[in-house]
């Protein structure tokens, strides 16, 4: 199953450049066992088809039907997932 998310601009708390965690959780998996994978993009010409440009991947265990991915260190700005 593919899933896609869009994501509000992370909002910055000072004037000054700082990064920010995204944590994005996921629920509704009918299957306890395997990983699901993450993309995160920046760029709208590249979600959700070209995944060699996502600028950040990640795979994370599925466990009780949820996942938890965590995107660390990114700029305040506007963001979209696929989760497949």
């Amino acid at each position: 199953m593919f899933r896609l998310f869009l994501l509000t601009p992370l909002a910055a708390v000072t004037l000054l450049a700082q990064s920010h965690d995204l944590t994005v959780k996921m629920t509704g998996f009918k299957d306890d066992k395997g990983m699901a994978a993450v993309a995160l993009y920046d760029q709208p010409d590249a979600f959700p088809i070209k995944e060699q440009k996502a600028i950040a991947k990640l795979r994370v265990p599925v466990t009780k039907g949820t996942a938890t991915a965590v995107f660390k260190g990114l700029s305040p700005g506007t963001y979209a997932i696929a989760v497949y």
